[in-house]
Order: C-alpha cells, then structure tokens, then sequence
C-alpha cells in the first residue's frame, strides 16, 4: 500500500550539478598567494628597543646609565667563572678547579689531541695540576725532572723504556705495579708516587722544566702521540 502511494506521488527533484566541470575548473586555476599579515608596530617597536638596550648594556659605563633610568642602579652584575668539576676525584690529586683558575698558578699546557679536560686539579709542594678526561688518560704536569731516581722506583712486574718525544728525554714504564719517582723543582728531597690509573705511564722531561704525566689504557705509540699535541 504505502509502496504504490510513493510511486504515485510526483516529486520534483533539483538538477543535479554539473560537480566534475566545477572540479576540473579549479585544479585548472592558478594557486592563490597567501598573505601574511605584517606584525604590528607596537611588536616591531618593542623588539627594536630591546635590541638597543642590549647593545647599551655591553659597554660598562653606558649600562650604568641604562641601569639609572630604569632605576635599578643598585642591582648588581657579575659574571662568575663556571664551577670547577669535580669528576675523577677519588684519583689522588688536589683541589678542584677550573682550567683558567689553575693557570693563574701553573703554566698549564692541554694537549691537543685530548682538548679541554673534564676536570682539573690542582695540588700544592709542589705545585702540581692534574687534567682528568672521562674516558681517557689522566694528564699530570709539573715542574720535575725524573731522571735521578726514575729506574730506582720501577717495580720488578714492570716494563721500562728510554725514548725522545719532540726531542726530550723520555720513558714508558708499562706492566702492573709500578709507580714513578722524581726530584720537584728546587729540591733536593726526591719524591714517590703510587700509580693512580690501570695501564701505561709516559713521563716525559720536557725542555721547558714541566714533567709530563700521562697515565692509563693506551700503548707506547698512543702515549707518544698525546705527549707530542702538548703546545
């Protein structure tokens, strides 16, 4: 019944777009530009401003003035070094430092190869700094010669090498049990010190009066390598 009322009723329905031309029209069409819109002046005006200001305040007596108009005369700038790091230091040395505050008292030379150290101590008579590197060799200077007493403190585990790097006087001592020993700068009294690292140790007695240190996990080839890139 209601399927012969709905065939009889006369529906009038809307033609039925042409959707295939409309699409076709727009992919043909160009691409529209979008624009943006420009910042306001009030943004351009303020960036403007802070980039004087921070211009101004790199010059000491011009941040003064800045700091009068702004009234915050009394407030107080410092630029503090970085904390000392203190990785590594179970290892017999000294205090910790950074690198700048260690050679205000020694003149330090990093080696090339390593570049800047992961901590740095300094110790005290004698004078003596010590560049850690995680992961690498402990670097040791100071103002020694080891020559007098060096053979004397070689265990009898361990392996002992005469060499020249960059034309001074040298020796790898490689095995287990071993330490070094050497006379300090101005004194008569020679000194001993334990090995602080598993592996290799390479002193080398350099023209410029530094005995240099480098102790751990590398061969005679790699140790020479690191004592050579010391500027």
């Amino acid at each position: 019944m209601l399927e012969r009322e709905l065939a009889s009723t006369a529906i009038e329905w809307p033609e039925t777009p042409d959707i295939a031309a409309a699409v076709t029209e727009r992919l043909a069409a160009p691409p529209r530009r979008r624009w943006f819109a420009p910042r306001p002046a009030w943004q351009i005006a303020v960036a403007t401003v802070a980039l004087v200001i921070a211009v101004l305040m790199a010059v000491p007596p011009t941040r003064a003035a800045v700091l009068d108009l702004l009234g915050l005369r009394s407030v107080r700038i410092e630029h503090r070094e970085p904390r000392p790091s203190t990785f590594g230091h179970r290892l017999a040395v000294g205090d910790p430092v950074t690198l700048a505050q260690a050679r205000r008292r020694f003149p330090v030379k990093v080696p090339a190869a390593l570049g800047p150290p992961t901590a740095v101590y300094l110790a005290e008579n004698p004078t003596r700094v010590d560049m850690v590197y995680r992961g690498g060799p402990l670097v040791t200077e100071l103002h020694a010669t080891a020559t007098p007493v060096i053979e004397k403190a070689i265990g009898s585990a361990s392996k002992f090498e005469r060499l020249t790097v960059g034309g001074d006087r040298a020796y790898f001592i490689s095995g287990a049990n071993h330490g070094f020993a050497y006379i300090p700068a101005g004194s008569a009294e020679p000194h001993f010190e334990d090995q602080r690292l598993a592996g290799n140790t390479l002193l080398v007695e350099r023209s410029d009066g530094i005995l240099l240190r480098i102790e751990g996990k590398l061969d005679r080839d790699e140790a020479v390598r690191l004592a050579e890139s010391v500027g």
